[in-house]
């Protein structure tokens, strides 16, 4: 009888980078279907969409600034926590309001969880390499 396997770091961060990924690639079909649905026009759903690619550029160099101020697990817990947050306000709100407050949420945590999971992948990783990278960092910043 084996054992069962322990869940290791690495895989920790992999599953949680998948979970966070999914959220933010999910938000941004979801926010122009929602933002349809309420009658938004062609101009607004354009706007809800260009802030998934605004903001990222706005906020990628402060959050690494303080990811090296804090340390990272604090910035990636939080910015996790921020993305699940940001999808119940999301589900709880309705309103174009509240799709400018997911969407800024769920970017900028996105950019903060995002930036630790490519900053740790060498520190939770057993043996760092070009393809154990690849598992974290590419497929997420190609999105």
């Amino acid at each position: 009888m084996s054992r069962p396997r322990r869940l290791t770091p690495f895989g920790v961060l992999i599953a949680l980078g998948i979970c966070n990924h999914l959220v933010l690639t999910g938000s941004r079909v979801a926010v122009s279907l929602d933002a349809l649905s309420l009658g938004a026009n062609a101009a607004t759903v354009g706007t809800l969409l260009a802030l998934f690619a605004l903001l990222p550029m706005l906020f990628a160099i402060p959050a690494g600034r303080l990811a090296d101020r804090v340390g990272v697990r604090g910035p990636m817990l939080a910015g996790s926590i921020g993305i699940a947050g940001a999808a119940i306000i999301a589900t709880a709100i309705a309103g174009l309001p509240a799709l400018f407050v997911t969407v800024t949420f769920t970017v900028y945590c996105a950019c903060a969880e995002l930036n630790e999971c490519c900053t740790l992948w060498p520190v939770t990783c057993p043996e760092p390499s070009p393809k154990s990278q690849a598992y974290v960092c590419v497929p997420q910043e190609t999105s």
